[in-house]
């Protein structure tokens, strides 16, 4: 408590202490009284602080009021810990209402924090739906990602049609296709067309796609890559 006392002082050096504080250590009568002082803490850097300590507490709903705060350094952090913290059902809706509303790393931290939070079933409907039409190239990577993490087989092939259509600002949503296949162990699709593209990054997920369809049942879906 020493550290945040005197919120109003010249305390640069606490704020660097505050990096390496082993909150776990803390019983629960001051865990109480810190989670208050931190995070409520005039300066955000304190209050970034505090998403550490509360994480390590799994105090929600304080973590849930700073995913609110005014600095967007404050807000992120809190919804990246919020996903860390023990699932609570709770939790999934607001997430979800924020990455609606949201732009850039918060809006996807949320993401991730929704689909720690909300059931299964629901999650995979509403990931296949946002990595078909949302707007945000960001959010449409990171549903097909999670999509791929929550072992959503008839989810992420349901997305293969995408892989016909133009990029967007980058080619990042059929990567994360491709990518999402290799992880689940599904075969690879036509790719002729990708394969042709002049981009580095594609070209690599397309042959490891193919490589590992290859390995495992012989066939390629397309031409042959070259594969160890």
């Amino acid at each position: 408590m020493a550290l945040v006392a005197d919120p109003d002082g010249a305390w640069g050096p606490e704020k660097q202490t505050l990096r390496h504080v082993a909150w776990e250590g803390y019983g629960t009568g001051e865990r109480g009284r810190l989670a208050t002082a931190l995070a409520t803490h005039p300066d955000p850097v304190v209050r970034q602080a505090a998403t550490e300590a509360l994480t390590a507490w799994s105090r929600s709903a304080e973590l849930l009021g700073l995913a609110a705060d005014s600095s967007f350094s404050v807000r992120k952090s809190a919804w990246y810990c919020l996903g860390l913290v023990p699932r609570d059902p709770a939790l999934a809706e607001p997430a979800w209402e924020y990455m609606l509303a949201a732009g850039g790393t918060t809006a996807y931290e949320a993401l991730r924090t929704y689909v720690a939070h909300a059931p299964a079933r629901e999650a995979k409907e509403r990931l296949v739906a946002l990595a078909q039409i949302d707007g945000r190239e960001s959010i449409r990577t990171q549903a097909i990602s999670c999509l791929a993490e929550l072992g959503a087989v008839g989810e992420l092939e349901s997305l293969v049609p995408l892989l016909r259509e133009p990029p967007g600002v980058t080619w990042g949503v059929h990567i994360e296709i491709v990518d999402g296949l290799r992880t689940l162990g599904l075969p690879a699709p036509d790719l002729d067309d990708l394969a042709a593209v002049d981009h580095l990054e594609l070209m690599r997920s397309v042959v490891a796609l193919r490589c590992a369809t290859q390995n495992s049942d012989g066939s390629t879906g397309g031409s042959r890559p070259r594969c160890a």
